[in-house]
């Protein structure tokens, strides 16, 4: 891993990864309070997780056509 991370091109794939994916775990986390899985179980938490992307989702979808609707 070191070595693929010092290269030009592990470098510019791994910085990639604040743009793609890491920001809306960030956001979760800290911005909606969600650290921890409030149900147990296989079947459960794939649920519960599905449940807190779709809410991050449609805040989004909401925010921008609210912004849009303002302009």
């Amino acid at each position: 891993m070191q070595h693929k991370l010092r290269s030009a091109a592990g470098k510019l794939l791994y910085a990639a990864r604040k743009h793609i994916v890491e920001p809306v775990f960030g956001q979760i986390k800290s911005a909606r309070g969600i650290r921890k899985f409030l149900l147990r179980g296989l079947k459960k938490v794939p649920a519960e997780w599905q449940l807190i992307c779709l809410t991050h989702n449609l805040l989004k979808i909401w925010r921008r056509a609210c912004s849009a609707a303002a302009s």
